[in-house]
């Protein structure tokens, strides 16, 4: 099956990373393509809003991999001129305790 246009914009972008962070990517889950990952599955499973009203998102190697909780113990804010997202806690963690 031929990849549509998006697959084809993001496998494009993937492929200026470094092994390592496409191993990353690649690492991630996707919940969207039922055999084989696609770019966009993982994309669509793992992104995060780079801000309330942000239009762009953004998957992080590691900030994908927290847990969702409806009283989270970490926040994330995008700082736009450095170009990352900043994950802080949002009340004391305890050793062993999920992020």
């Amino acid at each position: 099956q031929t990849p549509g246009a998006g697959e084809v914009r993001l496998r494009a972008r993937l492929d200026v990373l470094s092994h390592g962070e496409r191993e990353d990517f690649w690492s991630l889950s996707d919940c969207c393509t039922p055999r084989t990952k696609s770019a966009c599955g993982v994309w669509l499973t793992n992104a995060i809003s780079l801000g309330p009203q942000a239009e762009e998102s953004g998957v992080f190697a590691i900030g994908c991999r927290f847990n969702h909780s409806c009283m989270p113990n970490v926040t994330c804010s995008w700082l736009p001129g450095a170009g990352v997202e900043v994950f802080h806690a949002a009340r004391d963690i305890s050793p062993g305790d999920e992020l």
